[in-house]
């Protein structure tokens, strides 16, 4: 790949569920520094505990990769940042403006002094409900209907809570 100037990217989601199988051990984690270090494989994943931890669970030793890895947390969108990425999803899955305004408000939630900010995971959700509704009815979303609205808002706490524990 990389003869062909093509960087070779891994994604993991779930990267904790690697705990529950056998050939997920020292030598798998080596061979993937390996690829990492020789062949400049980026390696990212997903978890809802740190790497470090993952791999020691694992192969009961320091993590292979604990020169190697960056852990960034996933922060909560500004208002300005959440703006530019539903504007920028928004446009590529045809929500209108009003479908925008939309998912902004519903996607937001409240500090305690009243300051909203936005998760990326309820961002991405509320976009694909919103997206499946748009999708599932021909005569067009009508985001105004109060009991559209309730049904919406019932779903997605429902979803929500199903993958965040708070």
């Amino acid at each position: 790949m990389r003869n062909f100037g093509v960087q070779p990217v891994l994604c993991i989601d779930e990267f904790e569920c690697f705990r529950n199988k056998q050939e997920f051990d020292q030598d798998f984690f080596e061979g993937l520094r390996a690829l990492a270090e020789s062949n400049g494989l980026i390696l990212v994943t997903a978890s809802r505990h740190p790497l470090k931890e993952i791999i020691e669970g694992l192969t009961g030793q320091t993590s292979p990769f604990f020169n190697k890895v960056q852990q960034i947390a996933l922060k909560p969108f500004t208002e300005q940042e959440a703006r530019k990425f539903v504007e920028e999803k928004g446009d590529q899955v045809g929500f209108d403006k009003k479908e925008q305004e939309v998912l902004l408000q519903w996607s937001a939630l409240y500090k305690v002094n009243g300051e909203r900010y936005w998760l990326p995971l309820r961002l991405q959700l509320v976009g694909k409900l919103l997206l499946d509704d748009k999708q599932a009815q021909i005569a067009g979303l009508n985001v105004d209907d109060v009991r559209y609205q309730h049904d919406f808002k019932h779903r997605l706490d429902e979803e929500y809570q199903a993958v965040v524990k708070e």
